[in-house]
């Protein structure tokens, strides 16, 4: 063998070794089991217990749980991993993790390397996008003098928010449109807020919680944005980050 074959081999061998650094320096779950789902239904159900992940969902996401992006940011990957639903039950050694944080979503990174040989890569595309902006009579939001922890909800044509900022608006509002929304409101306070719309044809739920709607008669998305909160929706071109899939299997269950 040359030197240079050598000293190749030697570059090889020592990324080898960060590599395994690097995946054995990541948080992961004690011990974990995943099986195939026993359901027809492909709605994420994932729950977090003290010292405990349990998760019935497509692994499209538990991608987007684990690497917090959404749905439609996700490109590539095998047909399955949004066809076929899997069923974790996963034990952490920290029982204080009770809720989702940075530490759990690494663990399910762990644990995607692992069983479902999952790679990935990140990259930006310029791409059609929506910006949120103020209407032109101005915005109806009203700022919450004494925020408190933000929470979102929705259902079927509606979605909602208190002690919200309006970046966390245009992220629901992206999965409802398909389209990347660029908050661009220059509104800076946490905010109550409800929408209530008569979903278009074919409109994406984004997870939305199935049932009848929340009022019948109320108007468009885009109308009720500018009635409802003062702000409407504008096309143009911008970077929309995407999660890129580069390698997926099915695990073999225990």
């Amino acid at each position: 063998m040359t030197a240079n074959s050598w000293a190749a081999l030697a570059v090889l061998f020592a990324a080898s070794i960060v590599t395994h650094a690097q995946n054995q320096s990541k948080p992961a779950f004690e011990v974990a089991s995943v099986k195939p789902a026993d359901t027809a239904d492909l709605r994420a159900s994932i729950s977090i217990e003290p010292g405990r992940f349990v998760a019935t969902a497509t692994l499209k996401a538990l991608i987007g749980f684990a690497y917090d992006v959404e749905d439609h940011d996700i490109a590539g990957g095998p047909g399955w991993m949004n066809s076929s639903a899997w069923a974790i039950d996963a034990r952490m050694e920290n029982t204080a993790i009770s809720s989702p944080t940075p530490e759990l979503q690494q663990m399910l990174e762990s644990l995607l390397a692992d069983r479902f040989k999952l790679s990935a890569h990140r990259e930006t595309r310029e791409e059609s996008v929506y910006q949120l902006l103020p209407a032109k009579t101005g915005s109806k939001l009203k700022a919450v003098a004494s925020p408190g922890p933000p929470h979102l909800h929705n259902g079927r044509g509606q979605l909602g928010g208190e002690s919200a900022d309006t970046g966390m608006l245009a992220r629901m509002l992206s999965g409802r449109l398909g389209r990347v929304v660029i908050d661009k409101t220059g509104l800076t306070g946490h905010y109550d807020f409800e929408l209530t719309w008569v979903p278009a044809p074919g409109e994406r739920d984004d997870g939305a919680i199935a049932g009848s709607l929340a009022d019948p008669e109320a108007p468009a998305l885009f109308t009720a944005l500018q009635e409802q909160l003062g702000l409407r929706v504008q096309s143009a071109k911008g970077p929309v980050p995407y999660l890129v899939i580069d390698r997926a299997e099915k695990p073999e269950p225990n």
